[in-house]
């Protein structure tokens, strides 16, 4: 899905408010419009997994190190 002129200004926007001194190429601006959507992805998968576990769809699981990891929660059969 190719995104909107406007869209991806947005993005830039958004990294400019965040950081007021950056300067950068076309493919270093590409890759600052990348990062942003990387960072909005995983907002939304983080909000994603919260409801999935509310629903009960999915569970959650902490390793030995501490590491939280989520699978898909069996069906009562």
């Amino acid at each position: 899905m190719q995104r909107s002129a406007s869209d991806v200004a947005a993005d830039i926007r958004r990294y400019c408010n965040a950081h007021p001194d950056a300067r950068d190429t076309i493919a270093g601006i590409t890759w600052w419009v990348h990062m942003q959507e990387q960072e909005d992805l995983a907002t939304a998968v983080a909000q994603a997994v919260d409801l999935l576990l509310q629903e009960g769809l999915l569970e959650r699981y902490q390793q030995l190190d501490g590491t939280e990891v989520f699978g898909c929660a069996r069906c009562a059969e």
